[in-house]
């Protein structure tokens, strides 16, 4: 799945994703932030439960609880 980062920081590769009760529910694959669109974002792989565009998923920056969102992808659409 794709997902933006709602919270600053930016998510790498391996770090593990959880649900609002702090249950591992996946893991990124990919994340980076882009110019184009101004903001961290990155791809993922999540239980089915958690998959649906506008899901609220959490990961842990630094120490920090950081809140991230379900998108579609592409993450944009060319004009």
């Amino acid at each position: 799945v794709g997902f933006f980062v709602e919270d600053p920081g930016i998510v790498r590769e391996g770090t593990p994703l959880f649900n609002e009760q702090g249950d591992s529910i996946g893991v990124v694959t990919s994340g980076t932030l882009t110019p184009t669109l101004g903001r961290a974002l990155g791809l993922a792989t999540v239980d089915s439960d958690f998959a649906g565009e506008g899901t609220i998923i959490f990961t842990e920056l630094r120490g920090k609880r950081v809140r991230c969102r379900i998108v579609k992808t592409p993450f944009y659409k060319r004009a």
